[in-house]
């Protein structure tokens, strides 16, 4: 079977889509169904959004604060302050999810 794009009227430059030549592998009915039927994790999902929400500087606190070591809510940050809370995120986000492997299956 030729390319659907051979087959255009115009140029495939005239067109902004893409046409593929071959069509997309199809997945047999046995693995859709084992798809469907599969229980999903969103441990690591909800705990890097809590996190996440939890540590954003100048939020609830901010390390290190502006006048001392920790200010809480002044909604002011600086570039020292996001690299401390991004190393805090990723530590404790590997922590609950990696060392500690929390699960919840939906």
């Amino acid at each position: 079977m030729p390319c659907l794009s051979s087959r255009l009227p115009y140029p495939p430059a005239q067109y902004h889509i893409f046409v593929p030549c071959h069509p997309l592998p199809q997945l047999p009915c046995s693995s859709l169904s084992k798809l469907r039927g599969a229980m999903h994790d969103w441990a690591p999902a909800i705990i890097a959004t809590a996190l996440f929400a939890l540590l954003c500087p100048g939020g609830i606190l901010q390390l290190p604060g502006r006048q001392r070591t920790v200010d809480f809510m002044n909604l002011r940050t600086s570039c020292l302050s996001i690299l401390v809370h991004a190393v805090i995120y990723a530590v404790l986000l590997m922590l609950f999810v990696v060392i500690l492997q929390a699960h919840l299956y939906v």
